[in-house]
């Protein structure tokens, strides 16, 4: 058993720090991404549009789906789903971002200009600035 050289320690602390930071920015930024909470948000809860709203997509393919389904068969919907499901299973190198287009086109999406185009987005991964072999070898 040998201690680790000095580059291993660099590289694990470059690494460890950046995950932390990554971490904080995270905790920081919950009030830009929510909003401000108040009390009332807390006890009432959320209006019933905004539960509509975020399930609009998923019901909008189970609808396409199930059109799909009785016209041609349960095979149509069964191969979109699988080459949606395909299509996210696509990643690239660790440290780069994906920007999901064959989902995008796949979904009709690519067609859309929405708020996560001009905005950032939310659910985004940060690009980590560390070396690429030690992130290929911690998968």
């Amino acid at each position: 058993m040998s201690l680790p050289t000095k580059h291993q320690r660099l590289a694990d602390e470059a690494i460890g720090g950046q995950l932390d930071d990554q971490r904080s920015l995270k905790a920081d930024n919950e009030m830009l991404i929510n909003g401000f909470q108040s009390i009332r948000q807390r006890v009432v809860g959320k209006h019933p549009l905004e539960a509509l709203e975020k399930t609009y997509q998923q019901r909008m393919d189970n609808q396409g789906f199930s059109l799909l389904k009785s016209v041609q068969g349960i095979h149509a919907p069964l191969r979109l789903i699988h080459e949606r499901r395909a299509a996210q299973h696509m990643r690239r190198l660790p440290g780069l971002s994906s920007s999901n287009l064959m989902l995008d086109v796949l979904t009709g999406r690519d067609e859309e200009i929405g708020p996560q185009d001009y905005l950032n987005d939310v659910n985004e991964t940060l690009e980590v600035m560390a070396p690429i072999h030690m992130l290929c070898e911690r998968q």
